[in-house]
């Protein structure tokens, strides 16, 4: 009888070390960062439609920006524009050296998971002179983030929202998951 209750025990905990490990792998998912050229001038946006919040900053043709995912519809590129600019969101496939579209599409396993404490905006950037892309972010927001500014500018991550397919900076101040990724301005 204690031979069968010490069995049981060890499978229960062999499960339990198998479920925790699942566990701590399932919080993250990697993003395929790739380091791209632009072929044209450029300025980042919310979304994928002409009518979206545009930012006012221009990234010059030749200028190397990372993009961490590309739009559902395919094509624009979720993208960091380098320390010079500090700008993220999208920018169409179009504009980069050989219309390279990021390999990985931008959804709800993308990145790393964060979520809003509250209602809150989109921004261009994370400093000063950055666009308000909106308030598009709601209380509990399921977001998906890919790199971190610094504080000072205020500490921002870049991220994707699932439920509306914007993608843009946000406020770790208004964040109450705020994962650890790597600083945008990493390799640059």
């Amino acid at each position: 009888m204690r031979q069968t209750f010490r069995r049981a025990g060890l499978l229960g905990m062999a499960f339990l070390l198998a479920l925790a490990g699942t566990v701590f792998v399932a919080g993250t998912a990697s993003a395929a960062k790739s380091r791209q050229a632009l072929d044209t001038a450029s300025v980042t946006q919310a979304c994928e439609i002409s009518a979206c919040a545009k930012d006012v900053q221009s990234i010059p043709a030749n200028a190397a920006v990372d993009t961490y995912c590309s739009h559902p519809g395919g094509g624009f590129n979720l993208t960091y524009t380098n320390p010079t600019f500090g700008r993220g969101g999208y920018i169409p496939v179009t504009n980069f050296a050989n219309n390279t579209r990021n390999p990985e599409q931008c959804g709800a396993f993308s990145g790393s998971f964060a979520r809003t404490r509250v209602a809150t905006n989109l921004w261009s950037c994370s400093g000063g002179g950055c666009v308000n892309f909106g308030n598009v972010l709601q209380r509990g927001e399921q977001l998906r983030a890919f790199c971190h500014l610094p504080p000072g500018q205020p500490n921002s991550l870049l991220v994707y929202v699932p439920r509306n397919t914007f993608a843009g900076f946000v406020r770790t101040s208004e964040l109450d998951i705020n994962p650890s990724v790597p600083s945008c301005n990493q390799g640059f």
